[in-house]
Parts: structure tokens; C-alpha cells; sequence
């Protein structure tokens, strides 16, 4: 299980956020492509901006870290490379939302839940305190509006419920015709609640 913030933003809006929180709430920063070729680097907070303007986001996840909580990203081997090791690094997943031609991908902030942390003998209050911070942080910037969205199974359950935040730009772009969407390849068109297309 995860602990987790789904949102709608263009780019702008989430770099602005980003810079009002680097340096002053995130030390250090790993930022790692999707594709299992690509080695994770670390960036300084003053370098994960200029990053990020050059990065594909569709293929970017970044992890946010704080010297109090863990002095510098815990790495962990696998088979095909070495990954940061998340809990260890009490880490908080940052997803950026992009956009692909009419289409605005679903980006996301999260943190695993407790019992993760405690498996490994890690305090996960502290982390679950500043995700608090950076999440209200994350809404309020966008002036995001809330909603409570269900995913169906195939056989019409309800499979999940989680809350996705949709900010103006998203608004703006699904009512100028654009679509919202939770994978790039999927057929379910999101529909931010109250919107309507022009």
C-alpha cells in the first residue's frame, strides 16, 4: 500500500512549487529515469530545476530527501542496477504530471505506508510528518481543486478510492479540449469533477 496524492498540473505549475520548496524543505534529491539502462543521480535542491527543464518527464521520477531524516540517499543492488532504497532514504516519491500532444498524464506524490518502515526497523513518523507539510504544501500552490475518484474493476467493483487533485492549468487544458488521463496508454478519460469543456 501506498500513501499517496494524485494530481493534474501542467509543468509550469509544478516547477513553481518545486521552487518554493528547494532549498528550504528538500537537501538533497535523486532523480531517476524509468527505463532500467539509466543510472539514478543525485542533484543538489539548486540543480534539480535546471534538471528537470531538460528531462523527459513521461520518463522522470524524482525522490525528495532531507538531511534530518536521512543525510544522504541509502542505495540498494539489484540485478540491473543499483536503486535507491526508499525507505532506508525516508524518501518521498515525486511523479511529475505530463502532457503528450492533447493528452495530461496524471502525476502523483507519495510514501509507502507505515508497516513498510517498520519491516525494516525504520521510524516512519517523522517522514509521514513532512509528507503532511509537503502535500498541503503541493494543494495549496496549485490552488488545486479536490475530488475523491473510484477506479472500476472490469467486473464494475469498486477497486480503490483515491484523491486526485486537479489543478487551474488541468482545468484550463480539459476545458480547452484537452484529455486527463491516469496511464498515457489508457481508453478511461478522467473527468475532474464540476468541469466543463467550452
Amino acid at each position: 500500500m501506498i500513501t499517496r496524492l494524485s494530481f493534474f498540473a501542467t509543468s509550469d505549475e509544478q516547477f513553481a512549487w518545486l521552487a518554493s520548496v528547494l532549498p528550504s524543505q528538500v537537501d538533497w534529491c535523486v532523480a531517476d529515469e524509468i527505463r532500467p539502462e539509466r543510472r539514478a543521480i543525485t542533484l543538489t535542491s539548486d540543480r534539480v530545476l535546471s534538471f528537470l527543464e531538460s528531462a523527459e518527464l513521461g520518463e522522470m521520477r524524482l525522490f525528495l530527501g532531507r538531511r534530518d531524516l536521512s543525510v544522504s540517499p541509502v542505495w540498494r543492488a539489484t540485478p540491473v542496477r543499483q536503486e535507491l532504497d526508499a525507505v532506508r532514504s525516508r524518501a518521498i516519491h515525486f511523479v511529475p504530471a505530463f502532457a503528450v500532444n492533447d493528452i495530461l498524464v496524471e502525476g502523483r506524490i507519495d510514501i509507502l505506508d507505515e508497516p513498510a518502515y517498520l519491516r525494516e526497523g525504520v521510524d516512519p513518523h517523522p517522514l509521514q510528518a513532512w509528507y503532511s507539510v509537503l502535500r498541503k504544501s503541493f494543494r495549496n500552490a496549485l490552488g488545486a481543486q479536490r475530488s475523491a475518484l473510484a477506479t472500476e474493476t472490469d467486473d464494475s467493483r469498486k477497486d480503490r478510492v483515491s484523491t486526485t487533485v486537479f489543478s487551474p492549468g488541468a482545468l484550463s487544458w480539459f476545458k480547452g479540449g484537452g484529455s486527463l488521463k491516469q496511464f498515457l496508454e489508457s481508453n478511461v478519460v478522467v473527468t475532474p469533477p464540476l468541469a466543463r469543456r467550452a
